[in-house]
């Protein structure tokens, strides 16, 4: 046997392994790469559906047909001579209006529009964890507040649990009724009384609208901003976002504040001048109505239980 025998005969080329093999073929890269977006979504959906309610807290009363109904008839609440005051306040005299009409309550069709008390959400309410709304009308007593903005409404919504979708906006139901924006919204940042749920500024959207009826054109003015599980956000797209990006948290809810003179603005009226008679307005209600919301260190802890100590 010579030298030449015991060497290794030289092949054409080196065998491949299984997983190069695999890994070579972009059709399988393809399906994997599949796989797991499908699977990433439907544990996101899952999670989604597992959300649940965030009770009210104490201070907030519902009844049956889902109206918030402790809220303060004047305002500011402890004050012995209040600048706002329901419109069936006995004080105003002959001006005075019924309580249908300084406290009313949406139709049925359209509470359901709004996800409020639907066949879904109406269960929970034994449970104090329902969505509820309320709608208060409030005039302004000081003479020298111009007519068009002395009489204000104040709508509060609250949405928990399988919060999907974001409450009607300006933006949309003005239009859809007809109105025409005008210009562009502005972002307001306003400072806040103490205790007002832990904030100290909070920001609202101002949006503007021309309504024609009956051939007359009027000048409208809306304010609106939410608190999305104790934040506060002005921007309705956000709180969509915020609130389909969070999957990992099981209690989330959202609330809409909005609020506008109920009167038309005319030429002579200047915009700032309602955007001081808006912020007025606001501080007055802003404690009692944000104290209807959940703290932000309140669905913290829902979402993040302290873990038992173990024995």
């Amino acid at each position: 046997m010579t030298q030449s025998d015991l060497q290794t005969p030289a092949t054409s080329a080196a065998p491949r392994s299984v997983l190069g093999t695999v890994l070579r073929d972009k059709r399988f890269l393809y399906v994997c790469a599949l796989l797991l977006v499908l699977n990433t979504g439907i544990f996101l959906l899952s999670r989604a559906r597992d959300r649940l309610p965030i009770p009210w807290p104490d201070a907030v009363q519902v009844d049956k047909g889902f109206v918030m109904t402790n809220f303060p008839d004047q305002l500011p609440e402890s004050t012995v001579a209040p600048r706002y005051v329901l419109t069936s306040d006995a004080r105003l005299g002959e001006h005075r209006r019924s309580e249908e009409e300084s406290m009313p309550r949406l139709a049925e069709d359209v509470r359901l529009q709004l996800n409020v008390g639907e066949p879904a959400d109406a269960p929970r309410l034994k449970d104090r964890a329902s969505n509820w709304y309320m709608s208060r009308n409030f005039v302004d007593v000081e003479s020298k507040t111009p007519a068009a903005l002395r009489l204000w409404q104040l709508d509060l919504t609250y949405y928990t649990g399988e919060a999907d979708t974001v409450a009607h906006v300006p933006g949309r139901c003005m239009v859809a009724a007809g109105g025409v924006p005008v210009g562009e919204d502005k972002v307001l940042t306003w400072d806040l009384p103490e205790n007002a749920l832990g904030w100290k500024t909070v920001k609202v959207l101002r949006s503007r609208f021309e309504m024609t009826k009956d051939g007359q054109t009027v000048n409208l003015v809306q304010y609106y901003t939410f608190c999305v599980n104790g934040v506060n956000e002005y921007s309705w797209a956000t709180v969509r976002w915020d609130l389909r990006k969070a999957l990992w948290q099981k209690y989330v809810y959202f609330g809409k504040i909005q609020f506008a003179p109920r009167g038309a603005l005319t030429d002579n009226d200047d915009i700032e001048q309602a955007d001081r008679a808006a912020q007025d307005f606001f501080t007055s209600f802003a404690v009692p109505a944000l104290s209807k919301f959940p703290t932000a260190d309140k669905v913290y802890l829902l979402n993040h239980p302290p873990k038992a100590d173990k024995p």
